[in-house]
């Protein structure tokens, strides 16, 4: 037993002094250099991932909004110039033309008419100082008492005395007819009777009732061969254009 235990106490004591040899053994110069460069990349490290690199928000959003100094609204509007009014121009259809002897630009035919009250009386002595309106009409056409009923009271009624003049001329009908529709509708400028269609073949065919516009010389400015709203509206037209009203 005493030799064994010689062993085991000569075993230990070598490696205790063993072990007292390294760790007092000093460190050599690259061990130290080592360990400081570690140990400094390590705190470089750390301080990027502490202090993160953040964008000033406030800079980029006066740079790209340009908030620093605020501009004043400016709208810019375009400005047209103001149109004139003008008399509308007159459409056709083929057939439609084919049924006008008379258009834009040519001199009312020469009509000389029986008035209601009797006696004959020319067109032309009937002209306004600026404008004459002639209507011709029949009684059997819807549109007739209606045109009748408008001119009386936009045109004839509102018109300074002598300067714009309309006048009716009944196609085709007896002359107790055309007292009778004219007094139906309230018209009371001046009627004339065309008891054979003569007059109006001058003009025109088929298609009543129609409406003209003369300028103060007597040529036609403006005409429909129908009457409705837009006969309305553009024969007010013509007539302001006419008038210097525009």
């Amino acid at each position: 037993m005493k030799p064994l235990l010689s062993n085991r106490l000569q075993y230990m004591a070598i490696l205790v002094a063993i072990l007292q040899t390294s760790c007092s053994q000093p460190p050599s110069d690259v061990s130290v250099a080592q360990l400081a460069t570690e140990k400094k990349q390590k705190t470089v490290v750390d301080r990027q991932v502490e202090t993160p690199v953040v964008p000033n928000i406030v800079d980029h959003l006066k740079e790209s909004a340009d908030l620093t100094e605020p501009k004043p609204h400016v709208v810019h509007k375009e400005v047209t110039e103001e149109m004139a009014a003008e008399i509308p121009k007159v459409f056709l259809s083929t057939s439609h033309s084919a049924m006008c002897r008379v258009r834009v630009g040519d001199e009312m035919p020469e009509i000389s008419l029986s008035q209601m009250k009797g006696g004959e009386v020319s067109l032309k002595s009937l002209h306004g100082e600026q404008a004459t309106v002639v209507l011709f009409w029949r009684p059997d056409r819807w549109m007739s008492h209606m045109a009748l009923a408008d001119l009386e009271r936009e045109v004839a009624s509102s018109a300074e005395h002598g300067t714009v003049a309309v006048v009716g001329i009944a196609v085709e009908t007896p002359t107790e007819k055309v007292a009778k529709e004219a007094k139906a509708a309230g018209a009371t400028f001046p009627q004339l009777v065309d008891s054979d269609a003569t007059a109006f073949a001058k003009v025109g065919m088929v298609m009543l009732p129609r409406v003209y516009v003369l300028d103060s010389t007597g040529k036609i400015v403006w005409f429909d061969i129908e009457y409705s709203e837009s006969t309305r509206r553009e024969l007010k037209q013509t007539l302001a254009v006419l008038a210097g009203n525009d």
